[in-house]
């Protein structure tokens, strides 16, 4: 206590010595400062961010690759959210099953995000990120199909990762702040939403298509009709008409068909989404969480 007050009296003695004094602190102060956002920017610069609609290969799997297809963040929020597709795969028993993506998460500085993943269909994916921090440099997503038949091939780093920069250009003030559950509840909607429109577009191609071997079938009969009354040489140009015509109609039952299938497959969806929902709904069906938050460690 004594020397404390013996160097506030010293101090006060010496005035000009107290402004030197403030001056570099100040400076020294400023200058850690300085240094520190620095490090922290060119490490977030040596991050390269992952292109939108790109498809890439999980490590172990050559069936299905897997994008990120959009990314959005409210600072006022703390939110993201961020939305990945699956390839389709060339059968149902080479799909990747929801339940054997695994996830992990990692930022640039500390964070203590809470992450939620929706699985919407076998295929599309959105991840809600919750208390993400305005001006978080970089977040990023690793993402590993950890279906039991991958075991035996398992190589030595079986995640792909997507990475995220904090920039101005995914900022939206409008981004949803319901919670996770209920962010579900209302995208499986919008899926559901936009199965019944494909429906509706299938049914509309295969009305026209209808109608159109309606006119070829017009136009063979009178093929038909005038080739009575026509030469060889004439006869022969008709028979090639209406092998065309034919042709056309054969190509068109193939597309009715194909429309038909996929009207099949959208119904059967839209029943499994709804029992998706009513699932979530009564808390029967737990959304993914990912809890353990994890660094980015930039090479310098």
């Amino acid at each position: 206590m004594i020397k404390i007050k013996q160097l506030h009296s010293y101090l006060k003695e010496h005035g000009k010595f107290r402004r030197w004094l403030v001056v570099l602190v100040w400076f020294l102060t400023c200058g850690f400062l300085i240094i520190n956002y620095g490090i922290l920017n060119s490490n977030s610069g040596k991050i390269k961010e992952t292109a939108i609609n790109k498809f890439q290969t999980i490590p172990g799997n050559d069936v299905q690759n897997i994008k990120l297809t959009d990314r959005s963040y409210d600072p006022k929020q703390n939110r993201m959210i961020v939305k990945l597709e699956l390839s389709e795969a060339a059968d149902i028993k080479s799909e990747i099953l929801p339940q054997y993506l695994k996830y992990k998460i990692a930022t640039v500085n500390p964070e203590k995000t809470k992450t939620s993943v929706i699985p919407i269909t076998n295929t599309k994916y959105v991840m809600v990120i919750d208390n993400l921090k305005s001006d978080f440099k970089a977040i990023q997503i690793k993402v590993a199909d950890k279906a039991p038949q991958q075991i035996s091939s398992k190589p030595d780093d079986p995640y792909v990762q997507f990475i995220i920069k904090d920039k101005k250009s995914i900022e939206k003030n409008h981004i949803s702040t319901l919670s996770p559950e209920k962010f579900a509840v209302a995208s499986i909607n919008d899926e559901i939403k936009d199965d019944q429109k494909a429906i509706q577009k299938n049914l509309k191609k295969n009305k026209n298509l209808k109608e159109m071997n309606q006119v070829n079938d017009q136009k063979i009969e009178e093929e038909k009709l005038n080739r009575k009354y026509q030469v060889a040489s004439q006869q022969k140009e008709t028979d090639e008409d209406i092998e065309n015509l034919e042709t056309d109609k054969e190509n068109n039952n193939t597309e009715i068909q194909k429309n038909k299938d996929k009207n099949s497959k959208k119904r059967e969806e839209i029943n499994l989404l709804k029992d998706k929902q009513s699932a979530i709904k009564s808390g029967s069906y737990k959304l993914p969480k990912i809890l353990k938050q994890e660094q980015i460690l930039v090479k310098k």
